[in-house]
């Protein structure tokens, strides 16, 4: 990092645009903050879905009160007073921060970023001479802990999300219910995975497969251009199988990354064990939860940023202190016990 901060890399002239480390908030939760990165060689702190997790006895707690949690921010607050974490990542939007990664190989400045999948790397450029692609960017593993351990913190495998309902006020409920029973169907997985209809979005091939099958699914769309399925994270209701990702082609392509990557880190993943679907039939208990939830959360990651920015003094007993103080006084040990009540009953 230091190499690449003092040494052009560009070879442009200019020894002070290079920018080692950056990233944006709108993803901040799910990789697009790099200081989570850092921050895990020392504690385990989830981002995504706020910064707890369930522990091997079942209980609903977080380590960003803990003496490991303040040695990972003095080390992310280092490597800021270095010039190694750009200022801009905690308020810059993906927007922005794609306007400097979307660029051509002559005029690339940031080095590393976080950005679990391409389209919040940069903007995939059609017809551009020299243009940085995502695949010009490598997966970099956890960082390792001075003990030797490697953990990264992870959603569960099976992951269930919450897509849709049928209210009280549909006239035919069981219509509704077969409508959404279709996009689980063998059909429409293909279609929405694949890239529509076959011959037009996708063709089979006799090229291997990620599976390692001699036959894979092809894919005959321009992902710059808008197509049947736009981008295949972002449908809406779809089931993943196992068979619909490994009979697609293994080559160089976005999916052949993320398996190859997402293999990478499941191998030093710590499930954080919050239910995917949580069936609270009590609205106050889910309205004090919501409440406490985001108050906490959102003090946390500001007082991380403020951490690694010096605004507050990671090495003052005196704001450290404060900074417990007043996650106590917003009610956290309450905001634990709703927790516990919300998610098992």
């Amino acid at each position: 990092m230091l190499f690449f901060r003092d040494n052009d890399m560009n070879g442009n002239g200019d020894t002070t645009d290079e920018i080692v480390l950056t990233g944006q908030y709108n993803y901040g939760y799910d990789g697009g903050n790099p200081v989570y990165y850092l921050l895990n060689a020392f504690a385990f702190v989830p981002s995504y879905n706020g910064h707890f997790y369930v522990n091997d006895d079942g209980e609903y707690t977080t380590e960003v009160m803990t003496d490991a949690m303040r040695e990972g921010l003095r080390y992310a607050n280092r490597l800021y007073e270095e010039g190694l974490i750009a200022e801009e990542t905690f308020v810059q939007d993906l927007v922005t921060f794609r306007t400097l990664t979307t660029t051509t190989k002559d005029k690339v400045i940031v080095a590393m970023a976080g950005a679990p999948y391409p389209f919040r790397l940069l903007t995939l450029q059609s017809g551009v001479e020299n243009a940085v692609d995502y695949t010009d960017y490598v997966c970099l593993e956890p960082l390792q802990r001075a003990d030797g351990t490697t953990i990264t913190p992870s959603v569960n495998v099976n992951r269930i999300g919450m897509s849709g309902f049928i209210t009280t006020a549909c006239e035919q409920p069981e219509v509704a219910m077969r409508w959404m029973d279709t996009f689980y169907s063998d059909e429409i997985i293909r279609y929405l995975h694949w890239g529509g209809e076959e011959g037009t979005g996708w063709e089979w091939q006799d090229v291997p497969s990620l599976g390692g099958d001699d036959r894979a699914v092809v894919s005959l769309l321009d992902p710059t251009v808008r197509n049947a399925i736009w981008n295949p994270d972002f449908v809406g209701v779809r089931w993943t199988t196992e068979d619909t990702v490994l009979q697609q082609v293994d080559s160089n392509d976005e999916l052949t990354l993320r398996v190859k990557y997402g293999k990478m880190y499941l191998q030093y993943a710590k499930f954080v064990n919050i239910p995917s679907i949580v069936w609270c039939t009590d609205l106050d208990l889910a309205t004090e939860f919501s409440e406490l939830d985001t108050l906490i959360n959102d003090y946390i990651t500001t007082s991380i940023n403020e951490f690694v920015l010096g605004v507050r003094d990671i090495d003052s007993d005196a704001d450290w202190q404060a900074y417990i103080n007043t996650l106590e006084a917003m009610g956290y040990e309450r905001y634990i016990e709703v927790a516990e009540e919300y998610y098992f009953g």
